[in-house]
């Protein structure tokens, strides 16, 4: 059994439970359906993942504790992203204030993709040696990010 991810159950990396059509999803326990769903997330489906989430509305028991498990791998991804833009030269911040405010206001604008919460948090990363900018907005939210 290669586990991936533990909820209260172990989630296996089997590729059919991800397959898991909605209408047969809507007869598993909800925990059955929270183990799918982060299977789904582990495989990149994520129009699969909110089917699902859907499904667990009335157990919010169970809805909290997945959208616990999705936000730390979220958030571990952030950090592996940002660990590997510190080792390839970059520092944290932009490269002018005014680049700074502009970009926080423009993201503290916007509403997460994934989770439709309105006002993303800003990060910039700068390295000069290359003149290079990137940038990424947050969801504190459901921690889904996105570099822009």
């Amino acid at each position: 059994m290669n586990t991936v991810a533990t909820l209260s159950v172990p989630v296996h990396t089997s590729p059919d439970i991800a397959d898991v059509p909605t209408p047969i999803a809507s007869r598993l326990s909800p925990e059955a359906v929270a183990t799918a769903a982060l299977t789904a997330l582990n495989a990149g489906k994520l129009s699969l993942v909110r089917e699902l989430l859907n499904q667990l509305r009335t157990d919010t028991a169970t809805q909290s504790r997945l959208y616990t498990a999705i936000r730390a791998e979220r958030v571990d991804s952030l950090r592996a992203f940002v660990r590997e833009l510190k080792t390839t030269g970059y520092s944290e911040g932009a490269v002018s204030p005014l680049a700074r405010q502009e970009d926080s206001r423009i993201v503290a604008g916007c509403s997460c993709e994934e989770c439709g919460s309105k006002g993303l948090r800003y990060r910039g990363f700068r390295n000069p040696d290359i003149n290079s900018y990137r940038a990424v907005c947050i969801c504190d939210v459901c921690g889904h990010w996105d570099e822009f």
